[in-house]
């Protein structure tokens, strides 16, 4: 039995951090239309598990491993912006290479209005 799931399963995709995040969304999205009423949400929830049993049954490793990248680089974003400390630091963006720094808020004192990159040097 193993040896043919193992023989199925050969050159498939399998399971990463979108597939998971399908899982829990269809989840939610179920217990969320059971607990609030609303049929139409609850069935909603097999979408959420029907992209899932795709991608990990998809023998297209590449385009599977870029949608998991993505995923992975949008979340990142919003954690990051989430955790950000508001309140004791200035976050900035260098325009030129994109690099992101932050700068206390004490530090401000005599601080002049131009900002500059701690990587490229670039002032604006």
């Amino acid at each position: 039995m193993f040896g043919r799931f193992s023989e199925f399963m050969n050159g498939r995709y399998g399971f990463d951090k979108l597939g998971g995040a399908l899982i829990i969304a269809g989840a939610a999205l179920s217990l969320l239309g059971r607990l609030l009423w609303m049929v139409w949400l609850s069935r909603l929830s097999p979408v959420f598990y029907a992209l899932f049993i795709l991608r990990f049954l998809s023998k297209k490793e590449y385009a599977r491993s870029r949608e998991n990248r993505i995923f992975i680089e949008f979340f990142n974003n919003i954690k990051d912006f989430m955790s950000r400390d508001r309140a004791n630091y200035n976050y900035y963006t260098c325009p030129v290479c994109k690099t992101k720094f932050r700068v206390p808020k004490n530090e401000a004192q005599g601080y002049t209005a131009k900002r500059v990159c701690p990587k490229c040097r670039n002032e604006w």
